[in-house]
């Protein structure tokens, strides 16, 4: 029986997404030439849902590639996917989850906080009456087997959630006990906060998938038409290419539960509206207009700021712009091979980059400079105080000093780049200390139809880097090659991407940690620095949050001056929604759309 090598296969991913950018482009064409010709208005929709006053529609601009939870990647198959289940990939909320403002730490499926019986062994209680879509009761035999599933199966994105298990032990229907390696804040933000697989549906799957000559492969390829979670709404059904439909869950746990959001305020939850209606656009321009023109409630996609002004003329609308995106924009360097592992030549050109002109031309001012893998919104773990590489100062000042440190690094050129008053005279042909040529870097990035910011970004910051006399190139490639090239080859020098940042800051373990170098691991960047892996380390044993705030302020401290990544920014979240048919919305710092507000709002009446 073939099992594939590795903590994740990302093949089946590649291959299945190259199939959706192929139908992608083929919808787009065939959609664009029929309204051309004025053959087509809107998408068909079901008779049953437009006639529903507390039908929320909501416009993505790509159709999900899948429903299972295992293999979904994107967030648009995680739009749908979290509203059915409880906890995810993205949707940190299982056993435990974050308040919807503060993000504090609080119970969710979970009765109660963890009860460590020693340092190595922890029970958690589990709420009575959670049902699952089914009507089955949710028990503790769901949780053991979904982690030891994980286990089996090294399941991709949840992997990280069982290393620090030496085992799961059910007590009673409703008690679990974890046997652990060590105390750490991982089983914390990652095992207690994961998804939870309903065990009588999944079993069935894993039966089959044993029998299979590639059981990971078949379990992750595996097609779910029925999801069946705990969450606030249920499957109903899907339409290829047009829509997918779900339904409220009456049996919801949290259904009529007023929570602090942790703020001085409260949410009370629903659902308050029969139905959701996910409809399928090719490309956000066409999800914009139908927005504008009644057909749809929302858009699940942070919008560019160019639609600004033409959405705010539209009475029906509300433009919100104040919460910031979940992820930090930045330029990771492949540390493998020189120069680019050379921490003095990655400094000089991280003095290159203006973010300061990022924010105000590319973003239209609908954005902020980070200068640390941590999104400024969250306040309370962004370590404003690490080195921003002269952000803010003269492009004469900043070319001097990246000039001085490649200098006094050894590096010379064919023609030295100079400074005249207020203007930087290009370079040319910049040589390492041993008189190597340096060769072309090159930039990876996604095209500007996938993501516009990164691809601009990308393209401004080659031309910065040719004025110190580094020859660059931009590759702007569709996602799939940019998962191929970047995850499964490491065949790449510089990547312009966006990093998730969790609501408590352990991507400073998994995008960082050498234990994540390794063929689709998460530290594609091979960054291995000691004093950066004990201190995270350390870090990971605090669980007193101002103590773990300071711990988080260092390791910023020490990727800001090691500089596997430089971060440049993070978007504002531009989401706009009909407020003339629903209130209620929640503002979150992944923006107003999302899975409180849905299960909050109320039809205007």
């Amino acid at each position: 029986m073939e099992k594939v090598s590795g903590k994740r296969d990302h093949k089946h991913f590649i291959e299945r997404e190259e199939i959706m950018e192929m139908k992608k482009m083929r919808t787009i064409v065939i959609v664009t030439m029929l309204l051309c010709f004025g053959m087509v208005t809107a998408l068909v929709i079901p008779s049953s849902a437009m006639a529903k006053e507390s039908t929320v529609k909501i416009g993505l601009v790509m159709e999900p590639q899948t429903l299972n939870p295992l293999s979904a990647e994107s967030e648009q198959n995680w739009h749908i996917i979290k509203m059915i289940y409880c906890g995810g990939y993205i949707d940190p909320r299982g056993l435990y989850a974050y308040t919807p403002k503060s993000l504090e730490w609080i119970p969710y499926m979970a009765e109660s906080m963890p009860q460590w019986l020693d340092d190595k062994t922890v029970v958690v209680k589990l709420k009575k009456g959670i049902k699952w879509h089914d009507g089955s009761e949710f028990t503790a035999e769901d949780v053991k087997f979904t982690l030891d599933f994980f286990g089996e199966f090294e399941a991709a994105n949840y992997y990280n959630t069982i290393d620090m298990l030496e085992k799961v032990e059910v007590v009673d229907p409703y008690t679990i006990k974890f046997h652990v390696k060590e105390k750490t804040t991982l089983l914390y933000y990652r095992t207690f906060m994961t998804l939870i697989l309903q065990k009588a549906k999944w079993s069935k799957i894993v039966t089959e998938a044993r029998k299979n000559e590639a059981p990971q492969k078949y379990i992750f390829n595996y097609v779910i038409k029925n999801p069946v979670g705990t969450g606030p709404f249920k499957f109903v059904e899907e339409k290829q290419g047009q829509y997918i439909l779900l339904e409220k869950n009456d049996d919801w746990f949290l259904k009529g539960q007023t929570i602090s959001t942790g703020d001085g305020g409260s949410v009370t939850y629903g659902p308050f509206v029969d139905r959701i209606l996910f409809k399928f656009y090719g490309n956000l321009s066409s999800a914009v207009l139908a927005l504008k023109g009644g057909e749809i409630d929302t858009i699940w996609h942070g919008l560019d700021a160019a639609f600004i002004p033409e959405l705010k003329k539209v009475k029906h609308l509300t433009v919100s712009t104040k919460p910031y995106y979940h992820d930090v924009k930045f330029a990771g360097f492949n540390l493998r091979e020189k120069p680019l592992s050379d921490k003095m030549f990655r400094k000089a050109l991280a003095y290159a980059i203006d973010k300061d002109f990022l924010i105000k031309r590319l973003l239209q001012g609908y954005g902020t400079a980070s200068d640390a893998i941590e999104n400024p919104g969250l306040e309370f773990w962004y370590n404003g105080n690490v080195e921003n590489y002269f952000r803010g100062k003269s492009e004469a000042s900043r070319y001097s000093k990246a000039i001085s440190i490649l200098k006094e690094a050894g590096y010379t050129w064919d023609k030295e780049p100079k400074i005249e008053g207020s203007r930087v005279i290009p370079g040319v042909g910049i040589k390492m200390s041993d008189g190597k040529k340096v060769r072309t870097i090159e930039i990876i990035t996604r095209t500007q139809a996938t993501n516009p910011q990164e691809a601009q970004s990308a393209i401004l910051i080659s031309q910065w880097w040719k004025k110190l006399g580094v020859d660059t190139k931009t590759n702007l490639v569709a996602f799939p090659t940019l998962i191929n090239n970047v995850w499964w080859e490491n065949k790449f020098d510089v990547i312009v991407f966006g990093n998730i940042i969790e609501p408590y800051p352990v991507h400073l373990q998994y995008y960082f940690d050498v234990k994540e170098i390794y063929q689709y691991g998460w530290n594609v960047m091979a960054y291995k620095e000691d004093r950066y892996q004990k201190a995270m380390y350390d870090w990971l044993k605090v669980f007193d949050w101002d103590e773990a705030r300071k711990g988080a302020f260092r390791l910023q401290e020490i990727l800001a001056d090691d500089l596997p990544h430089i971060p440049l920014f993070v978007l504002k979240n531009i989401h706009a929604y009909n407020h003339t048919r629903f209130k209620g919305w929640i503002e979150q710092y992944n923006g107003v759309v999302n899975k409180d507000s849905l299960s909050c709002i109320r039809p205007v009446k």
